[in-house]
């Protein structure tokens, strides 16, 4: 029997329940930090919320047409979208094609629409990665196979990390890394790996002062509750409050 033709199992439920879950932290974790702003700047605390809860359903029904999807159809434009991914990381920094936002260059303005690539990127190398390691299952274990997705990603990092955008680099790495340890590569290259990209992150966030109060906030909240760790504050006080009326 073809691996393409095998019967599709059922979801998995409580990868589902995850899904869902992180989804509603981050609906309101956006009200949290925008609930003042869109008072004041539209007359309605919810403004933000109800844009994001719009986005989120139609994810949602993204996520649902590709359930009935066969996703291995993919791997035969694997090449292509890793292409299409470097293209878009380089388009988006040219100048007058990158639309700029809050001093941030990382999205390209397709008349009323706006495209953030770094999104289509991290679909892209995953599926180019997986179609790799699935064409050397046991080659991967050697190591020496791990190396070109490991400068893949890490060239994709530094083009998004010129974007100003830290997170998406930190989850597309951190991706990359665990598809790789389930497919057994060795540890001690993806131990240094994962040193290296710690090191960088942690040079990105110093050379950057508000990625610095962002990480000191993280840590301790509580210290400026009103000023660079309000959102987390917030968050905390929301969800106990939460907790208790349940």
């Amino acid at each position: 029997m073809r691996f393409e033709n095998r019967a599709k199992r059922a979801p998995d439920f409580l990868l589902f329940l995850t899904v869902l879950s992180l989804l509603a932290i981050g609906l309101v974790m956006v009200f949290s930090a925008s609930e003042y702003a869109a008072l004041v700047r539209f007359n309605d605390p919810f403004y933000f919320f109800k844009r994001q809860l719009l986005y989120s359903l139609l994810g949602l029904g993204v996520m649902f047409y590709f359930l009935n999807q066969n996703y291995r159809k993919f791997k035969n434009l694997a090449g292509w979208l890793l292409g299409l991914s470097f293209l878009l990381l380089l388009l988006v920094l040219l100048p007058g094609v990158g639309h700029v936002s809050h001093g941030a260059q990382r999205w390209l303005k397709l008349g009323s629409l706006t495209v953030q690539p770094s999104e289509i990127v991290k679909f892209g190398i995953v599926v180019f990665t997986a179609w790799g390691l699935g064409r050397l299952p046991a080659g991967v274990r050697r190591g020496r196979e791990v190396i070109p997705y490991l400068f893949i990603t890490a060239g994709a990092a530094l083009l998004i990390l010129l974007q100003r955008d830290l997170g998406t680099a930190m989850a597309l790495a951190g991706t990359i890394l665990v598809m790789l340890f389930c497919a057994g590569a060795p540890l001690p290259v993806l131990g240094l790996a994962s040193l290296g990209g710690m090191v960088a992150g942690l040079a990105a966030i110093y050379r950057e002062s508000y990625r610095w109060r962002r990480l000191m906030a993280f840590i301790d909240p509580w210290k400026d509750p009103q000023a660079s760790g309000s959102i987390l504050f917030n968050l905390s006080t929301r969800l106990v409050q939460v907790g208790f009326s349940g």
